[in-house]
């Protein structure tokens, strides 16, 4: 297992995500994403980029580091371990621009659906972090 592989598989878990779960987010197929994961396969950059955004994790530590051992390397980590106590966490980062595929709510159990929608108020309330510190408030 290469290090891409690995750190799917281990940001995938750390997320509380199924296998059948990601193929919604990154917008590919369950075989695909079982590809990647045991390192038959390697997602071309438009899908890596789409990963990092949804990890909230650079692309070259997606593919160079070992996530697993450098968890500091992960944005916003406290969101990742602790996102079912439903938790907003304030980060430093900037807004991110990476666009997501529509999920298709009706086929997602409802974890996933808790998940996503604290991803997206997390992302709300980070917003609302970064637009008063720059207004000074």
């Amino acid at each position: 297992m290469n290090k891409l592989s690995h750190n799917l598989l281990f940001l995938r878990k750390n997320r509380g995500l199924s296998q059948d779960a990601m193929p919604q987010l990154v917008g590919i197929s369950r075989v695909t994403w079982s590809n990647w994961e045991n390192g038959r396969t390697e997602p071309e950059v438009e899908k890596l980029l789409n990963i990092a955004g949804i990890f909230k994790v650079s692309v070259d530590d997606l593919i160079k580091t070992d996530l697993s051992q450098n968890t500091h390397l992960i944005k916003d980590e406290k969101a990742h371990l602790n996102w079912k106590s439903g938790t907003v966490y304030e980060t430093n980062d900037s807004i991110s621009a990476v666009s997501e595929p529509e999920p298709d709510y009706g086929k997602l159990k409802s974890e996933e659906v808790n998940w996503l929608i604290l991803k997206q108020l997390n992302s709300l309330a980070n917003d609302i972090i970064l637009i008063k510190k720059k207004l000074g408030l």
